[in-house]
């Protein structure tokens, strides 16, 4: 049980992580390591990396099998992994939605520091209210509630310099200069 309580605090502080996370995997990734993979906002996966959840060839209980559900991953592709403990390839996972991108090795790692770059020019509190805003709208059964809880924290930041800054770049057709990085 010591291991889980580590797995489940690891899981639960990268999960609510204030800012968008990416994951460049270039390799395999299996069991937990999967499963964490899924806990990041965009997935960029090599071609040649395979995935799996082979718990079941141990014996064992393949847990992170609700991580995918927040996914919205098809329950066959989730019960086949599960239940097979088999290895499937980024591109036998395409349909699943499980990755943004599958590229060949050597593209990965650069098209996920490109998708950092484009997220760094954003501004900070409005990627940490966009992420907030998810994480909470996945734990949330009402569409309405998540919808409502979004419209408190916008009109939170429409207070904030980033935002007047953002309209103001905006109506002058330039580049925004955020100040709250």
């Amino acid at each position: 049980l010591e291991r889980y309580a580590l797995v489940n605090k690891t899981f639960e502080k990268f999960f609510n992580l204030d800012r968008p996370i990416i994951a460049a995997v270039n390799n395999h990734a299996v069991g937990a390591g999967f499963v964490l993979s899924t806990l990041c906002d965009v997935r960029v996966a090599s071609k040649d990396a395979f995935f799996s959840l082979p718990e079941i060839d141990r014996g064992v209980l393949a847990n992170g099998g609700g991580m995918f559900f927040r996914l919205r991953m098809p329950q066959g592709f989730i019960r086949e992994m599960i239940y097979t403990g088999r290895r499937f390839m980024a591109e036998e996972l395409r349909d699943a939605s499980v990755f943004n991108y599958i590229l060949p090795k050597e593209e990965v790692l650069p098209k996920a520091i490109e998708i950092a770059r484009l997220m760094a020019k954003k501004s900070l509190p409005a990627l940490k209210a966009n992420k907030a805003a998810i994480n909470q709208g996945e734990l949330r059964t009402s569409w309405i509630e998540t919808y409502k809880m979004g419209q408190e924290i916008s009109a939170g930041l429409t207070a904030g310099t980033d935002a007047k800054e953002g309209v103001r770049a905006f109506l002058e057709k330039r580049d925004p200069s955020y100040v709250d990085r």
